[in-house]
């Protein structure tokens, strides 16, 4: 589970029935953080990023369009879903 936290770049949780309450309760890296009525809200702990591979500062987003800045490395994987006509621009700040 942590590694599919991890891929979708999940910093927050919310659940309300019985069997998730228990699982993530229990879950490592995982801790409630409040809860109404029958929902509770969790935080993962573990650092959130949305580069998969290398690293970056995602600067600006917003319909079909990423601005990236201060990018490592030779080949950049985002953890963002693919939509038909995103593009990126890539800024180096040197």
């Amino acid at each position: 589970m942590a590694e599919i936290l991890s891929l979708y770049n999940v910093g927050w949780i919310l659940v309300h029935s019985d069997a998730a309450r228990r699982n993530f309760g229990m879950l490592p890296g995982v801790r409630l953080d409040g809860e109404y009525s029958r929902l509770r809200a969790y935080v993962v702990e573990a650092g959130q990023s949305y580069f998969l591979q290398d690293s970056g500062q995602v600067q600006a987003r917003g319909h079909n369009n990423l601005l990236l800045g201060d990018i490592t490395g030779a080949q950049v994987i985002l953890k963002y879903h693919y939509i038909l006509g995103i593009s990126s621009v890539r800024q180096n700040s040197e």
